[in-house]
């Protein structure tokens, strides 16, 4: 007897050896390049996260908005309102803030008759309001149309 208890003769066992089919990199290279390939490019249409029918397309001028220098700056909010509907009709526009810091101006609000697939521009003024304090930060824009809606950031400076 031992120390660690009395030897047991067990039976050895020997386990199977395990095959690993052999690939022939020649033929498998192109299906492998095509699936990777094709991950690829669902990862970077997932990642953009582009909408190609948004019936809004923004583009800002003078954002961020400086008021270091001069207190009657403004920022321009240029819109490009498409038809993404099968028919004619006449687009709605609002844009607006839940902060009281900005004034918003859009001089024009609706557009009759716009046809499928056509747009119409329009250029909105942000300000600051003389009224409030205003803070540096970002300020959530909403624009909504009767096709669909989005929202864009208007960053102040002011230290």
């Amino acid at each position: 007897m031992s120390i660690y208890g009395p030897k047991i003769r067990l039976p050895s066992i020997s386990l199977p050896r395990l095959r690993v089919p052999k690939i022939n990199t020649k033929k498998a290279m192109p299906v492998v390049m095509i699936i990777a390939l094709i991950i690829l490019i669902s990862l970077i249409f997932m990642m953009a996260d582009l909408d190609f029918n948004s019936p809004v397309k923004v583009n800002w001028k003078n954002n961020p908005l400086d008021l270091k220098n001069s207190e009657s700056q403004y920022a321009e909010l240029n819109l490009v309102l498409v038809n993404t509907s099968k028919e004619i009709t006449s687009m709605t526009l609002d844009v607006s803030s839940k902060s009281n810091e900005i004034i918003i101006f859009c001089p024009d609000n609706e557009f009759p008759n716009v046809s499928p697939g056509n747009n119409r521009q329009t250029t909105c003024l942000v300000r600051r309001n003389p009224n409030e304090k205003v803070f540096s930060g970002n300020y959530t824009i909403d624009i909504k149309t009767n096709l669909g809606d989005a929202q864009t950031l208007l960053e102040i400076k002011t230290k």
